[in-house]
């Protein structure tokens, strides 16, 4: 379903629709849902601060999308002056920004709420959890601008790729040991996921963000 607004179109997927009609409805999956909807909501604050902060870069937001695995910014294709490259050192360090203002609002949340455990503890693991150097979380985006301000993009992917790769088996390491001690796959999927996210990706032209 997309609806049109002043300043970009709304798509929600039907899935995520079916499940939030199904939670009013009933108190079971109310109550088995909540804490994923509490999530969710401070994923939704979190994607609103790029977008907050990329339109006071002149960034225009083309679709947000709201889906039941995560929430969606596509950016209107740029639209640079010839002369100007997209790797300059300005517009670099304007992306660092937009990618630092989601993580940093889950902070700003976790300290304002740190007598409310629960808020406190969701905003501090996505803080934490964006910020890790692995496609497509935020940490990826930032570290990636970072070296493009001292590299060549070449030099830049090969050295953020082979960062990516580490992380991800170390991650996936724990995940394994999570899954064997605690009886809990979330993280081996978490991650799957993600390796999902940036195969799709390849076969993309557009240049996308996805939360989880």
């Amino acid at each position: 379903m997309k609806i049109k607004t002043p300043f970009f179109d709304i798509k929600i997927d039907i899935i995520f629709i079916i499940i939030m009609f199904i939670f009013l409805f009933s108190n079971n999956i109310r109550s088995f849902l909540s804490s994923y909807l509490i999530c969710y909501l401070f994923i939704v604050f979190h994607e609103s601060s790029h977008m907050f902060v990329a339109t006071l870069f002149g960034k225009e937001i083309e679709i947000f999308n709201i889906g039941l695995f995560g929430v969606n910014i596509v950016f209107k294709k740029l639209r640079y002056n010839l002369e100007e490259n997209y790797l300059s050192k300005k517009y670099l360090i304007r992306d660092i920004f937009i990618f630092l203002a989601g993580p940093l609002s889950n902070l700003v949340l976790a300290i304002i709420f740190k007598n409310i455990k629960v808020v406190y503890d969701i905003n501090i693991f996505l803080c934490i959890l964006n910020l890790i150097p692995l496609y497509p979380l935020d940490g990826y985006n930032i570290f990636k601008n970072m070296l493009l301000l001292k590299l060549d993009e070449r030099n830049t992917d090969k050295i953020i790729n082979i960062i990516s790769y580490i992380v991800f088996l170390i991650l996936f390491i724990c995940g394994i040991l999570i899954f064997i001690l605690l009886y809990n796959p979330s993280f081996v999927l978490f991650l799957l996921y993600l390796v999902i996210l940036k195969l799709s990706y390849k076969n993309s032209k557009k240049h996308t963000k996805y939360y989880n």
